[in-house]
This record gives C-alpha cells, structure tokens and sequence, in this order.
C-alpha cells in the first residue's frame, strides 16, 4: 500500500492500514520517505494499492511515473493485482488531463474534476453498470446495495460527498465500468475492473472507499484485486462439526482461493444463486437424502449448461468415504474457452491478424461453439467487399470465394454479394482442377446444397476415387477425404483412414497442429457414422487428441500463440469433448495427475536414496582420507626430527673440524702467519670468512631439502633401506 504521509498527519481517516489487518492479509505500506525502497521488493507482493491522494505527493507521483516500466512488468504476471483509488492530483487541473502516468498503455484511463458549472459533491446517483449485476465485486464476499453506499458516501462523518472526479477515456475493451453515475448525462463511469480474466486485476475507483469507510465493497474490492473473482462455495451444515471442512477452509485461505462459506439448516435453503460459483463442496455431514434432493435440482441446472463442479461425500462403508464429482466442464473445455478468449482480445476491429483466412478459422471456430458473431459481423463484410470483383469472385480465385461463399454464410449474410459469389463458384466448376472441384462440393453440400448438382458430385467422386493411390501431399489427402465425408462416403473414407495417421501425429508435411486439428475433426464425423470396426479410428482420434493437448500452452491459453493454429486446434478439442463424457476425461486427468506426482515423489525418493549412499560413501572417503593425512603428518614429523639431528651433526662435524684446523695452525706455528695474511688480504679475506661461514648452510640445504626438491641421496636411502621407511617416510613417487 502508498500512502501520502502529509495525509495521514492530518487526517486520522487517512490512514487505512488495519482494513488491511481485518481483511487479514500480510501487508507493507510506502510514503514518500520509503517509496524508493519499493522498486526492489515490488515482485513478492500480490498487489500494489495506491491509497486515496497519494499522488499529491510530487515524490510519490514521479516515482510512479518514472517506474511505469517495472509496473508494467509486475503486472504482465496475470496473478497480480492493482488498485487505484481517487486521485485528485490526476482528476484536476494539475494532472493536466494527461493519463495516469503509470498503468499499461492498454489500461491508460484519465481523471475528470467534476466540479463545474454549479455541481455539487452529493449530486448524483450511484448505479450499477450495464450487464454488471453479477460482477463479484458487487457479490463477494459481500452484496452490495448501491443506496446504502450511496447514503453513506453523503452522511460521511470524515468526507462527506458522492464523488470529487469521474473517470473516461478509457477502452471499453479493456474495462467494464461496475459503477457509474446515473444521473449525470452522459452516464460517468465511477469505479472500473479489468474485463478479460487473462489481464491483470486493476480496479480504478472515483469512489473515496477507505477514506469514507465503505468497509464492505472495500473488502470486496481488494479481494478481487488479489485474489481474484470466488471460485468455491463451501456448505456447511449448522451444528455440525467437520475437521475436513475445516481443513478445507484452511487450505483455500491459505492458497488464497477466493471462496464463500454457507452455513444453513437444511441443504434446500442455498442455492446457488443462479451459477454464482464455479465450484459447490457439500458438508460431508449432509445426509444421504438431503444430498439426492439437492442433486435432482442440480441435475435441472445443469441442463442448462450453467450448473457449477460439484463435489460431495458418499459413505459406502464404514470408515470409508468416497469423493465424488460432478464436473462443471472438462479441462478440454477450459483450453477452449482460454483459447476463445486470447481470440477475442485480439480483435483489433479489423480482420484478425489483418488475414482473411486466419478470420476465416477463427469464425469457423466461434459458429462451433456457438458464440455471437454480432460484434464482428459488420467489420467483417466491410473488409472483404474491397476484395469482390464485378463478376462476384474474391480476387478471380476459386479458393477463396468458396471461403467468403461460407463466411456469408456464417454471418447470415444473404445479400445481393452473396448471390453473385454463388453463382460465380457453380459456373466456374466445370472447368476447375480435382483439388477446387472437391472444395467446392465440400462447400456447397454445406452452403446452398440445392445448387449443387448431383451429376457433378458424382463425377468429382469417382474422380477422388481414382485418384486414391497418388495423393502424395498431406494438404491433399485432407482436402479429399473431407469432401468424402461431406457428401456421406464413409465407406469409402473408412478404407483409406490409415493415411490420417502422420496428420494425427503432427507430422511437419502435414502442417503439424493445422493437420492434427483437422484430421480429429474428420475422424470425429467417420466415427459417429462408421460402418465397421472403430479401433484403429478411435487409435488415432486419440493420438491426435493428446498430440494437441501437447502442443497447447496452458500459459497462454493458445497453441503457439497463432490465431490459425488456435482456431483450429480449438475447435477439434470442442468437438471431441461433445463426445467425451466430462466426468470421464476428469478422472483421466486425475489419474495423469496423480501418476505424475508418484513418478515425482518416487524420483525424490530416489534421488535422497542415492544422496545418502552418496554421503556415506564420501564419509568413508573422508574417514580413509583423514587416516592417509594423520599418517602422512606423523611421517613428516618423524622425517622432520631426522633432518634435525642431521643439520646438528653436520654442524657439530663442520665446528669439530674448524676448531681442529685451528690447533693445527696453533702446533705448527703457523696461526700467527695466518693472522697477518687476513689483515694484510681484507679484501680477499673477507669474502673468504663469509663463504666458509655460508658453506654449511648452504651444505645441509642440498644434502636435505635439495633447495625444495627431494635430495637424490634421500629419495635413494627410502628405496635401498625399507625398514627407514617408518623414519624418513615412503618414496617420492608413492607420496
């Protein structure tokens, strides 16, 4: 949290640190003192709240500003959080109408003063905005009734007032506006959320929620800001004590998973208030009966498609509990819906990726899933229309106009442009090769099938036919059979499914996820009419399948991150998942799961089973080392004493025999003659003295250390006399 400290010096209401403490979340707060240090640690928190004024403070305000990047990059992590509370710094004039100098430039929004003409701070009425009923910051954990905030932002004992500013200039793509100004024409949008659950969480609120003390829709606020939308309900039975439940709420509390707690008599009295939660989990203290009627209603919304996960405790034996599920949607359907989603935040009110044909898939895949097509369809025919020729084709290419015939037909689009690209693809039929030919009865078995002649079909069937043992590119072999199918040649497509199988695999020639996704949309039609054995098409429907799954990226939510490849693969995945049972493909994945952990926790296991062997293998080293050392000192010690009565004797023998070459001199007479030698020789004499002084020195350090090498003479006592060895220690080569 930043907070402006000349503000909380005045204003003791300024200071809203401990809503932060009841909302029991560990938090660090900046002023302008300390705000520098923020720069560093910014990445270990899980949302940054910027506290009502904060920006007056010129510091704070230009740190924000010059550390845009580092926010930016904060929030590139979609788990992560901001909140901007009223600025009035950026609402007036001294914001100069620019945009808040910190958020993304996606979510750049600009402050309003609203204060002209006569306006008065209680004018206004608070209303929810448009579609935003259900939004969990208006639910969760508290329900918000706008008249009671409304009342409470007029009687405030420490700001009384509706609002000082009003937000705008902001995308409507990017943020849906949760509360407004009604009164005010136009309507002023007063707090935003980020709309796409794939961005950040950034909420902009004109509304002083902690000045004036709006302690449930501030408690809201920040929960959606660092947690997210709720995920779970839990059931709980009053008067029914349950050490799981309680485990469970731990857990979620622990995990920071949004979640709400209900705790009724009987299991009728909570609904789920109209698909609210993602996930249900019933008390395990339920009974079996409650459980059933509850169930016979679940089963009704779940008709609907709007049901939620739900999970609950069967007793099948005594002191055995089973967990059962009711999946809401398979993980299949979440990469769908992920995938849709990456799709429509790339729509950029033009042609996705500027491309008709990456367009082309993405519609394919949005009329499969049955989403609406109304906000593209305009700015769709708009931008083919450049493209039609007189004659009603797209560019005189027999390819694509059959593609724009399908577009129109997606788009429910049956004008005058319409009429003419037909009649342009059936005239232009006869004379086109086997591969357009096939495309265009594909197309028009689908599209305006009472145009098609029969005649025709027949002849570029056979034609197909014929053809079987020369198709040589993947593209081709997809083309072919997929008109096999269109026209109900299963049979025929049966006998040749084989050669899907390097499509469904992902071979490079066949296009990799484009060949995968369209052969699991082929096999998926030859399977629900298949006339003999399915084994080898549920084989490679399956391998096509998990090829995919293996290509998607579950941090995008996309298959490379390209429009084609994503449309494609998204919607193959659909359709398969029309056909698999939801609980079956979660007790897959459970059981995927669970055998990815085993394999985990039995590597661990193995890795500390070898780190120990390991370890006692490098003690015993150690061990053996330590003894090699200890005897290695004690031989050097024991050589050491040698040396040393050695030099003593050398010694000894060298004065021994000086002291004898004196009385020698001394007997014979001849040491006073020597005496006036030396003097009369100095310069001669001297060098001499210091030289017979040094020659022992010199001497013992050849004979015993050969000046840091090992003497020849020792190195050869060691060899010719073993039992030295104790004294003067082994070889040199042996050390």
């Amino acid at each position: 949290m930043i907070q402006n400290e000349s503000e909380l010096l005045r204003y003791s209401y300024a200071d809203t640190r401990h809503l932060l403490t009841r909302a029991k979340y560990e938090w660090s707060y900046y002023t302008s003192e300390d705000i520098q240090e923020l720069g560093g640690s910014l990445e270990r928190y899980d949302a940054l709240i910027i506290s009502t004024n904060a920006c007056n403070s010129p510091r704070i305000l230009e740190w924000l500003t010059h550390n845009r990047s580092k926010i930016v990059n904060f929030l590139k992590r979609k788990e992560k959080g901001l909140l901007v509370l009223f600025q009035m710094a950026l609402s007036d004039d001294r914001g100069r109408r620019t945009p808040f100098p910190f958020l993304p430039r996606r979510f750049e929004v600009r402050g309003q003063y609203r204060f002209r003409g006569g306006e008065q701070a209680d004018q206004g009425s608070l209303q929810v905005g448009n579609g935003q009923e259900r939004h969990p910051i208006l639910r969760f954990p508290h329900k918000i009734d706008l008249a009671v905030v409304q009342d409470r932002c007029i009687q405030n004992e420490n700001a009384p007032g509706l609002y000082w500013g009003f937000l705008r200039k902001f995308s409507a793509d990017t943020y849906s506006e949760i509360v407004l100004d009604g009164g005010a024409n136009p309507n002023r949008p007063l707090l935003l959320a980020s709309r796409d659950s794939n961005d950040p969480r950034i909420v902009l609120s004109s509304l002083v929620l902690d000045w004036q003390r709006h302690d449930d829709l501030w408690e809201n606020v920040i929960r959606f800001v660092v947690e997210g939308p709720e995920q779970v309900a839990l059931v709980r039975r009053r008067g029914h004590s349950s050490f799981d439940m309680d485990l469970l709420q731990y857990a979620l509390r622990e995990q920071r998973v949004p979640h709400s707690v209900f705790t009724v008599n009987q299991l009728a009295e909570w609904t789920d208030d109209d698909e609210m939660f993602p996930s249900v989990v019933l008390d395990p203290g339920w009974s079996r009966g409650d459980r059933l009627n509850f169930l016979r209603g679940f089963s009704e919304l779940s008709a609907t498609g709007k049901s939620p996960s739900l999970h609950y405790f069967e007793e099948v034996a005594p002191e055995m509990r089973a967990s059962c599920v009711i999946p809401r949607q398979s993980s299949y359907q979440l990469a769908v819906d992920n995938s849709i989603a990456w799709l429509m935040a790339r729509w950029e009110d033009r042609l996705w990726d500027n491309s008709f044909w990456s367009t082309y898939d993405v519609v394919d895949l949005f009329v499969t899933v049955g989403e609406d097509l109304d906000p593209y369809k305009e700015r769709i025919l708009e931008e083919i229309r450049p493209r039609l020729q007189s004659n009603g084709s797209y560019d005189d290419v027999f390819g694509a106009t059959c593609a724009v015939l399908q577009m129109y037909k997606w788009l429910e689009y049956s004008g005058q442009d319409f009429d003419r690209a037909l009649n342009w693809v059936v005239s232009s039929m006869p004379g086109q090769n086997l591969y357009n030919a096939a495309t265009a009865v594909d197309l028009l078995a689908r599209v305006a099938p009472d145009s098609l002649s029969m005649a025709l079909v027949r002849r570029t069937v056979e034609r197909i036919k014929r053809t079987i043992t020369t198709w040589t590119d993947g593209l081709e072999t997809l083309r072919y059979i997929r008109t096999l199918v269109s026209v109900g040649e299963f049979s025929t497509v049966e006998a040749q499914v084989g050669r899907l199988m390097p499509a469904a695999t992902g071979r490079t020639e066949w296009l990799n996820v484009f060949g995968a996704a369209e052969t699991v949309a082929i096999l998926l039609s030859v399977y629900a009419n298949a006339q003999q054995s399915t084994e080898e098409i549920e084989r490679m429907l399956f391998q096509g399948i998990e090829y995919l799954l293996e290509q998607y990226d579950v941090d995008t939510g996309t298959w490379r991150e390209d429009a084609v490849a994503t449309a494609k693969a998204a919607k193959s995945i659909y359709l398969f998942n029309q056909q698999a049972s939801p609980a079956m493909t979660e007790a897959i994945q459970s059981i995927i799961t669970k055998r990815v952990e085993t394999a985990r926790a039995r590597a661990v296991a193995d890795l500390k089973r070898r780190n120990r062997v390991l370890s006692q293998e490098l003690a015993a080293k150690s061990s053996a080392q330590y003894r090699l050392e200890r005897a290695q000192r004690t031989t050097r010690a024991k050589s050491k004493v040698v040396e040393n009565w050695l030099i003593a004797a050398l010694l000894m023998l060298y004065i021994g025999t000086a002291g004898l070459l004196v009385l020698l001199l001394s007997n014979l007479g001849k040491l006073n003659a020597f005496i006036r030698w030396v003097a009369q020789w100095q310069q001669a004499s001297v060098p001499l003295f210091l030289g017979f002084a040094l020659a022992p020195v010199l001497g013992v350090s050849i004979l015993l250390n050969n000046f840091g090498r090992e003497p020849r003479w020792l190195n050869f006592a060691r060899r010719s006399f073993p039992f030295l060895r104790g004294i003067i220690g082994p070889p040199s080569n042996d050390r």
